[in-house]
């Protein structure tokens, strides 16, 4: 269907905005018809109520996910916060001077969950160090290869202007942060909205219905039957006769007909058609597409109190953990150079995420304090709160049955106490006997 077609149809519906919406998602190549006949491009499918929710649900707990670069003390043993990295600012702080760094993947993880890519120009100094991340919207981007005879030649970006009389941004691979949804042909992402527009154009078209169905509440479908045939002026007339008695203020309106005009109802109840059901399931379908909990969402008729918890932990290993593993891969690849990637490293921390309730972790603190793997500055860090005064906090403590941590006798260097000396017993003493008399002499 071309743009025409689908334009010209649009307008015979009595298109809406949303319909206006995707016909402009057409032009700048976004949308698509559904099934439904509805056309479904970026702009709409955020007004569906579920799919916004799990992708601002995506977008705002990604940027909440700390994710700053970390300096090997000992590779793949220990590290340290890299706070002299010139990415520490940019993660944490500003990623560019219009945007935080909050706003910068935010808005990021959106464009990947709805376009399936994302973009941003990436701004150097005179030593190679990033020093400004700037995101290109997603459909005004064009990706190919610089040679396509050879599939081993570098990517090309070029940004198109929203004034076409302007010229494209043409930018290298090696000034591009591009991190992208599941792939087909390696260069670019799949278009959630593209790919499931069937599904986004049937949540809309029941969206429409129900708003149409209570937009027009007095009247209820049927057929209008006279016992002869109208005229021009008698069809218009009758028509705005039956006008006065649509709309919600209108409802449940006795209906006068003249002239002899009859009126059957035709109509099936929206309980027969398991409407209610119908949108539910819908709702769970884009929540399933998105590999999103639907509790998260406000999808509660399976939840239970246990089974949250589980769902909670799971998403944050299976969605929430695999988009930070893409982006940890990307902002590795693209952002250090190859001499930072052996020393400086990427890492996402899902405490606060996995962190449960107050008894879930007072028993896991408990278990690692009795351990030895953690100190009381090291729980009260996790808790947000300062150290312990005096550096008392910073020593890992065990029980007393046990060894110290990082003893010798822990680690086996220490010789074994001596053995206690065996006293023996005194000998008894004699003396000769002697009488009164001889003592006296």
């Amino acid at each position: 269907m071309n743009l025409v077609t689908a334009t010209r149809r649009a307008i015979e519906r009595r298109m809406s905005i949303s319909d206006f919406d995707s016909v402009l998602d057409m032009i700048a190549g976004g949308g698509t018809p559904s099934y439904t006949g509805k056309l479904i491009g970026p702009s709409n499918a955020m007004a569906i109520p579920t799919f916004w929710s799990c992708v601002k649900a995506l977008g705002d707990d990604f940027a909440t996910l700390p994710m700053e670069p970390f300096e090997w003390v000992e590779p793949g043993v220990s590290k340290r916060e890299a706070r002299d990295h010139y990415l520490w600012p940019l993660l944490t702080e500003e990623a560019n001077p219009r945007m935080s760094s909050w706003d910068f993947k935010q808005q990021m993880e959106v464009w990947r969950n709805v376009w399936g890519n994302c973009y941003a120009y990436v701004d150097t100094n005179g030593r190679g160090q990033v020093t400004a991340l700037w995101p290109w919207r997603p459909d005004r981007v064009k990706v190919w290869l610089r040679d396509p005879n050879d599939f081993r030649s570098e990517l090309v970006y070029a940004y198109v202007p929203l004034d076409r009389s302007q010229k494209p941004i043409v930018a290298p691979a090696e000034r591009m942060l591009h991190v992208r949804n599941m792939s087909l042909d390696g260069l670019v992402g799949l278009s959630t909205v593209q790919v499931f527009r069937h599904t986004l154009g049937l949540a809309e078209a029941q969206t429409e219905f129900a708003g149409r169905f209570y937009g027009n509440g007095a009247t209820v479908k049927g057929v209008i039957t006279t016992p002869g045939k109208l005229g021009v002026k008698g069809e218009q007339n009758l028509r705005e006769s039956i006008e006065q008695y649509r709309g919600l203020s209108n409802a449940h309106r006795m209906l006068l007909l003249e002239e002899g005009v009859t009126y059957t109802p035709q109509t099936m109840p929206l309980n027969d058609a398991q409407f209610i059901e119908s949108m539910g399931f819908t709702g769970e379908d884009i929540a399933r597409i998105l590999m999103m909990p639907q509790h998260r969402v406000g999808l509660l008729a399976h939840a239970t109190n246990n089974n949250i918890v589980q769902m909670a932990m799971e998403y944050v290993q299976f969605t929430l953990g695999t988009n930070a593993a893409n982006w940890q891969g990307r902002l590795h690849c693209s952002l250090l150079s190859a001499r930072e990637r052996d020393s400086i490293a990427l890492f996402p921390d899902y405490n606060y995420l996995l962190a449960g309730d107050p008894n879930m972790r007072a028993a896991l603190y408990t278990v690692l304090a009795n351990t030895g793997a953690f100190g009381a500055d090291d729980i009260r860090h996790r808790e947000g709160e300062n150290p312990l005064k005096g550096g008392i906090g910073k020593t890992p403590r065990v029980p007393l049955n046990t060894v110290p941590l990082g003893s010798d006798r822990a680690s086996g260097k220490a010789e074994p106490p001596p053995a206690a000396p065996v006293v023996q017993p005194a000998a008894p003493t004699t003396e000769p006997k002697t009488n009164g008399h001889a003592a006296l002499q």
